[in-house]
């Protein structure tokens, strides 16, 4: 992966410090580019010969020598997901999200050139370790305590808006979309719990009212709503029922 005549463009190892995706993307994209030329050469090879699929033995013939570009881009995108990315801040799931996405698509494109070897076992390799890393991102969610407002914490808008960003994140992986369900699932379970124990220790009325604003607000995800139609509704027959019992008292 070293850089073109003169110095331009430049090495991509030397661009370790740009930004993530870009830095696999480009790593990438070399890869998938030097692979037409190598199916040129096998193509013309085999052309002639008559005892063999010359189809067939091209595709083998270009995974076979693919494997020697394997190693570079397994380590340094390894490094790139694993690594704390802190000038990222909250973005890095939005960022491992993406790269998962690109690994995603580049093993399907280079799937359709080569046979199942080396190469296309470590692009899904590296797609499923970004996934993973990406989801554990993801379903981390912490929540404050509520405050005398009872209105949604800072920490439950901040963890919609990021699943916001996932969902919505430009993507060139063709089935990526089936993701959303799973990722819903991952954020909004543990989100509910999440706030469901912030609430502890609050009165009945105060702690209906803050699950409302907060239920309220996830109800905008759009999957999950028949489940969280029925937490805003447990908690509007709470405080129905206390208001009832308050008329009752007084």
């Amino acid at each position: 992966m070293a850089g073109g005549p003169g110095g331009a463009p430049r090495p991509i190892q030397l661009q370790a410090h740009d930004p993530p995706l870009r830095y696999v993307g480009d790593m990438l994209a070399w890869v998938h580019q030097a692979l037409p030329s190598e199916r040129e050469a096998a193509q013309s090879l085999f052309a002639k010969c008559s005892n063999l699929d010359p189809t067939e033995q091209t595709r083998s013939t270009v995974a076979s020598v693919s494997e020697s570009v394997c190693r570079p881009p397994r380590t340094r995108i390894e490094r790139t997901i694993v690594t704390d990315q802190r000038r990222e801040g909250g973005k890095k799931p939005v960022m491992l999200y993406k790269i998962s996405n690109l690994l995603r698509f580049y093993h399907n494109t280079v799937l359709q050139v080569t046979d199942a070897g080396l190469l296309v076992a470590t692009l899904d390799e590296l797609h499923q370790l970004s996934y993973k890393m990406f989801l554990y991102q993801h379903c981390r969610v912490k929540i404050e305590p509520p405050g005398e407002t009872l209105a949604p914490t800072p920490g439950v808008a901040r963890t919609l808006s990021l699943l916001t960003e996932v969902v919505t994140a430009t993507t060139v992986a063709d089935d990526a979309h089936h993701d959303c369900k799973q990722i819903v699932s991952c954020v909004v379970d543990p989100l509910m719990n999440a706030i469901s124990e912030s609430a502890t220790g609050l009165g009945a009325v105060e702690s209906a009212v803050y699950l409302l604003n907060c239920f309220h607000q996830l109800h905008t995800t759009g999957d999950k709503l028949e489940m969280i139609q029925g937490q805003i509704d447990a908690q509007l027959d709470t405080l129905s029922q206390e208001q009832i019992n308050g008329v009752c008292v007084s």
